[in-house]
């Protein structure tokens, strides 16, 4: 049944004006005028890893966004269960998109990368309880541990052996 379900939201939100009307549900008036809905294309699904793993997404889309050739990537994830991990496979998704697109040469080195929307429509009979957001899953931060400097946040600490000012932001030098 949960199949079923993937499957009918997926011949639905295959349709240009399916994802217009999801987009326009949730980010606003004003920030939709600024979405060029005419632009929507589909994009392919199957995402490969460096690691040579093979994952499916359910859905991505592109759209141009404030009038510019600046994509925002709308990728749509379907589930009839609550994935307790949810949280983490998107992130996956996004990671795996990002790489998909510097591989095919749409981002190059000093390009900036495209923001990506990520939805999940959600099914299933009982309420989400699931984290929406990573931090919600790394753990630590409230004890006052290393995680509490960057804990979710998707930030690397990079520390540049090169150079003499190692204790200092990138920021500040």
């Amino acid at each position: 049944m949960a199949r079923q379900h993937d499957e009918t939201y997926k011949l639905i939100f295959s349709h240009p004006g399916a994802v217009e009307d999801l987009v326009r549900s949730f980010v606003g008036k004003d920030m939709a005028e600024e979405f060029d809905f005419e632009t929507l294309a589909a994009l392919p699904t199957d995402r490969i890893s460096e690691e040579l793993v093979r994952r499916e997404l359910d859905l991505l889309w592109k759209i141009r966004f404030r009038r510019k050739w600046l994509y925002v990537l709308i990728h749509i994830e379907f589930q009839s269960e609550v994935d307790p991990f949810m949280a983490l496979r998107v992130l996956t998704y996004v990671c795996l998109s990002y790489e998909d697109l510097i591989r095919r040469g749409e981002v190059k080195a000093g390009d900036k990368l495209p923001p990506i929307l990520p939805v999940t429509i959600y099914n299933g009979r009982a309420p989400w309880r699931a984290a929406t957001d990573i931090s919600e899953l790394v753990g630590g931060g409230s004890q006052g541990g290393v995680a509490d400097f960057k804990e979710g946040t998707g930030e690397d600490t990079v520390v540049d052996g090169g150079r003499d000012d190692v204790g200092e932001s990138q920021g500040d030098a």
